[in-house]
């Protein structure tokens, strides 16, 4: 009966062999492989008679493996001793690399396990942007890490270093590195170099819970009318000793034109890259209906383009809009800019508008409303506030958002702790049984 092969990665018998290194004529050196007589002393092997006992100067330790492609090798390692070589090989097979093409192993440094992994980064599509954050992530894990082979790495060193990250750049930027390290060491443990991932038993890090804005729909109100009719004179812009210019707020908003697209933010929930990627050809006055088709990208070292489909297939998708917003879109249809740019909120050129450049002085006109730090994504979740007060559902406003996850809307954009005062009166007919009373009569 044949005997069962080898699984995969295991390895047979280790045998102990004694070794005695001699000079040969040439100069070099030749390894005789030794037996033990009946006598004690130790021969060659081809000295069946035993006529020259020889002097052991070492020992090997052999056995067989079967690597991950099938095939079965012989692996050995050398010792002073016969328990020194067993334990060199034993050694030697923990850290064998499973033959895997010999892209990525265990003696590869971490530096380039990151290269690799980026690369995976482009060829999965991820965004400039995410190659960007995924980037200034690498500096630091490279910084930290780079020198040490896949096989040194283990738990307790991640966990380590990404204590010291959050300690001296924040816990913020721990996360995002805690993040790429999982990526990194996932493609590892796919190509065998590794048998798990050591970034999933590191300790989470946590970052102080900060209080997430949510704005109210008469905070709403208050930021599109200021925006379009407030006298107070605009404050001082950031650094400057004294106000230069007896603008208000609502010429400054109108001549930075960021009143129009904070108005469609508003009534939409878009993003601001969604938004300042809108053509007139995505627009239908008629209908009352825009298309959300693409989104402006920035990344650095990169010109600032406009990119067909959104961040998820769930992106693309047709928006209905209400009348004020209609009639704001018509007003600029009829203004001679249009006729200009394809762009319905394009910049000063007429080409499609750079969202950092527009968050400048949205973050003044913000300041002097009241709002300081508010973000443009704000409004984003106050359409889904909204949404979900008016008593849709929540795929309604995934729908609406274009998430893909239902979950991601309902966990970051609905707003949470707010009162309810029709749960007063469900509890009022629970405790009175007037609910029950009227399904009986029904």
């Amino acid at each position: 009966m044949p005997r069962h092969p080898l699984p995969p990665g295991g390895h047979g018998n280790i045998s102990r062999v004694p070794i005695h290194r001699r000079r040969i004529a040439s100069g070099k050196y030749q390894d005789v492989a030794l037996v033990r007589g009946a006598d004690g002393q130790h021969y060659a092997r081809e000295d069946t008679d035993h006529t020259e006992p020889l002097p052991v100067t070492s020992w090997r330790a052999s056995c067989r493996v079967r690597d991950h492609d099938g095939h079965t090798r012989k692996v050995e390692a050398a010792g002073p001793s016969g328990a020194a070589a067993e334990r060199a090989l034993q050694r030697a097979l923990a850290n064998r690399h499973p033959t895997t093409g010999g892209k990525i192993t265990p003696d590869t440094r971490v530096t380039d396990l990151w290269t690799a992994y980026r690369q995976q980064c482009i060829d999965d599509g991820k965004a400039a942007r995410t190659l960007d954050a995924y980037d200034e992530a690498a500096v630091r894990i490279n910084a930290g890490l780079g020198g040490l082979r896949i096989r040194e790495t283990g738990t307790q060193r991640l966990d380590q270093f990404l204590d010291e990250i959050a300690t001296h750049n924040g816990p913020a930027v721990a996360k995002r590195c805690r993040s790429v390290l999982s990526g990194m060491f996932r493609l590892a443990a796919r190509y065998g170099a590794i048998q798990h991932n050591p970034v999933r038993e590191v300790r989470p890090v946590k970052a102080t819970r900060t209080e997430r804005t949510f704005l109210t729909a008469a905070d709403v109100r208050t930021i599109v009318g200021g925006m379009r009719s407030s006298t107070t004179p605009l404050p001082p812009a950031p650094g400057a000793k004294r106000q230069t210019s007896r603008i208000t707020v609502s010429e400054y908003a109108r001549e930075a034109d960021i009143a129009d697209p904070i108005l469609f933010l508003a009534c939409t929930g878009a993003r601001i890259g969604e938004a300042l990627a809108l053509r007139w050809q995505d627009v239908d006055l008629d209908a009352g209906t825009v298309t959300i088709t693409g989104h402006v990208v920035t990344a650095k070292g990169q010109p600032l383009a406009r990119v067909d489909g959104a961040k998820s297939e769930s992106g693309v998708r047709t928006l209905h809009i209400p009348p004020i917003a209609v009639d704001m879109l018509r007003t600029r249809l009829e203004s001679p800019m249009s006729a200009l740019s394809v762009y319905v909120f394009p910049s000063s050129t007429g080409n499609v508008r750079d969202p950092n450049s527009f968050r400048k002085p949205w973050r003044r006109v913000a300041s002097a409303l009241g709002y300081e730090g508010l973000g443009t994504h704000a409004f984003r979740k106050a359409v889904a506030t909204e949404i979900d007060a008016a008593g849709l559902s929540s795929r309604v406003a995934a729908d609406v958002l274009g998430h893909a996850q239902v979950s991601m809307t309902t966990d970051a954009y609905f707003a949470r702790n707010r009162a309810h005062a029709m749960v007063a009166g469900v509890i009022q007919d629970m405790l009175t049984g007037s609910a029950g009373q009227d399904t009986d009569e029904n």
